[in-house]
């Protein structure tokens, strides 16, 4: 823990030698030791906060997050020090390459010998529970934008754990309730627990809404060719077919898709973890009426905007849910720490929960005590080519799934500190 220092002041370090205290420093020494109690108030404080953002920064989920959850990070943190000019923020930044042990090896050097405060990012299921327990371990913040995993605020929930992203109960039951007039689905899906957890939850939702699952494929992360799988999809007769992966997996399986002919024969493909940027690469006449879920769209609203153009300046590229989720989180925890006037993981993550979550939106979210964040979550669907007007000009809401509705109820939470 850190806490404010005055203004312009230094902080005292102890020496391990045997300094003798001399009676004329005895008052000085009673002092100092008062100072934190007598310190101005949080507006009027200074402060050194490290936030590492841990990512997939060069894999097949790059581009969802990456380099730009770090620029994403930034500029939360302009904004906070243009406020704050008495705080100095330093952001760090790390690949975890997919590896949970590697990702285990980042966090320990920020957290144990180079006073990391708050992680943030984690894409990747394996990661970002592995890191959010060893994190727990040492009392420190994680924020996890870039993971769908529920396990996060279920089994896996620490008192310092965070998961701010789109679950996989959240980014499914929405596009499936959309397509509920098509009753034979099948499940392409990455051989990962990430991928496995997508699975689950849409065929659960397919089936709550009466439909039939059909059949489903697993393939490895990172798969170019996806002929086998299409072929086993297209055998069945399907009329939905759900992509339980993403990034460069779910791309690929797209272009197959319409190389296939499943697409012009009117199956629904319906990517369950998308974003925009995927939109833009795979290009609008192949993904035109796709819907996905989403929490972000750069053309929102007012603020939505302000945020890409900003974004879009450094990056050449509108944000992912992803970014923004990092770039809101990034913002929430320093607004926190200025509030109490301490990175104290306790006292922050109190503030936290007790502080409404800005969204880009008109209704804010909260923080549950299981770690989830709970908001108002859209179903997009993908323009046509005569339908966009721009270049980003790529995807329409369609419907707002209310909080409530959009996410399990902390009822149905597993987490064991809601037993105590």
């Amino acid at each position: 823990m850190r806490r404010f220092a005055a203004e312009g002041g230094q902080q005292d370090r102890g020496s391990n030698g045997g300094t003798i205290v001399k009676p004329a420093m005895l008052g000085l020494l009673l002092a100092a030791s008062l100072l934190p109690c007598l310190l101005p108030s949080p507006g009027h404080a200074q402060e050194r906060v490290k936030i590492g953002v841990l990512s997939d920064q060069s894999g097949v989920y790059s581009d969802a997050a990456g380099p730009g959850s770090m620029v994403a990070a930034q500029i939360a943190v302009e904004e906070f020090q243009a406020a704050h000019p008495g705080t100095k923020v330093t952001l760090v930044s790390a690949d975890h390459q997919n590896k949970p042990d590697l990702a285990i090896a980042i966090a320990g050097r920020w957290l144990d010998t180079e006073s990391v405060d708050m992680i943030t990012d984690l894409q990747n299921s394996g990661v970002s529970l592995a890191v959010q327990k060893f994190a727990g371990d040492r009392n420190r913040i994680t924020i996890t934008t870039g993971s769908v995993t529920p396990e996060l605020y279920n089994a896996g929930c620490t008192a310092t754990g965070i998961h701010w992203a789109m679950d996989a109960y959240a980014l499914t039951v929405g596009p499936v309730q959309q397509l509920r007039d098509r009753k034979k689905w099948f499940f392409i899906t990455v051989d990962l627990a990430g991928g496995h957890l997508f699975e689950q939850a849409g065929m659960t939702a397919v089936r709550a809404m009466g439909g039939e699952v059909v059949g489903n494929v697993h393939h490895p992360l990172g798969t170019a060719d996806m002929s086998s799988y299409l072929l086993a999809a297209q055998a069945r007769g399907v009329q939905a077919l759900a992509l339980a992966d993403a990034g460069t997996d779910a791309i690929n399986a797209i272009k197959g898709a319409s190389e296939f002919g499943l697409l012009a024969g009117g199956v629904a493909v319906t990517p369950l973890l998308f974003h925009v940027p995927d939109v833009k690469a795979t290009g609008l006449q192949t993904t035109q009426g796709m819907i996905f879920g989403s929490n972000y769209y750069w053309d929102e609203n007012e603020r939505t905007r302000r945020f890409a153009e900003s974004f879009m300046a450094r990056f050449q590229k509108m944000p992912t849910d992803y970014q923004a989720n990092t770039y809101a989180a990034v913002r929430h925890y320093l607004a926190a720490v200025a509030a109490v006037g301490s990175t104290e993981s306790g006292a922050v993550m109190k503030a936290m929960r007790d502080r409404p979550v800005d969204l880009f939106s008109d209704r804010p979210g909260t923080i549950r005590p299981d770690g989830r964040v709970t908001y108002d979550t859209t179903v997009v669907q993908v323009k046509t080519p005569a339908e966009s007007k721009g270049p980003w000009d790529l995807v329409k809401v369609l419907r707002t799934i209310p909080a409530d509705q959009a996410f399990p109820p902390l009822s149905e939470s597993r987490c064991p500190l809601l037993r105590h």
